[in-house]
């Protein structure tokens, strides 16, 4: 039977075979398959001395939030503290350059019946929680990076 603290794609994702989990886009994210562990989201009320004592790694955030790394084996005991009221995975985020382009107005900007503006010789600095540095809107025509700078803070 499904656990009603664990979100829906959790369960999903816990049900799934490793075969399916590689496959997906989604019920991948947050597994570590060599050490069969996930990293979770969960939000508690209380203190996490339970959760330490389970978890491999716990990094508390505001409002009673925290990030956990924990075996796949231990996920079922981690919804059974009280402490624990709510458990879910990392998604996985996707932003394309195309849209970001159009809702910017940035297409009409570039119109080269206008103004033509391209962007050159301008510094952009972005603060999120993570940055797909391989795509190919990062490089340059010669396959070098257009990154200046990457600080992480993990």
């Amino acid at each position: 039977m499904e656990d009603q603290k664990l979100e829906n794609l959790l369960n999903l994702a816990l049900g799934a075979t490793d075969e399916e989990r590689e496959k997906s886009l989604n019920l991948d994210v947050g597994y570590h398959p060599i050490d069969r562990e996930w990293e979770l989201i969960i939000k508690y009320s209380g203190n996490l001395d339970q959760v330490r004592d389970l978890a491999s790694q716990v990094v508390e955030l505001q409002n009673e939030y925290a990030i956990i790394r924990i075996s796949q084996s231990g996920i079922d005991i981690l919804s059974d503290i009280p402490e624990v009221e709510y458990i879910e995975k990392p998604k996985r985020l996707f932003f394309q350059i195309a849209n970001g382009k159009r809702v910017s107005c940035i297409n009409e900007v570039q119109d080269i019946r206008f103004l033509n503006l391209r962007g050159q010789g301008v510094l952009v600095a972005i603060i999120d929680s993570g940055i797909d540095y391989a795509n190919e809107d990062f490089r340059n025509e010669d396959g070098t990076t257009r990154i200046k700078v990457l600080w992480d803070q993990s």
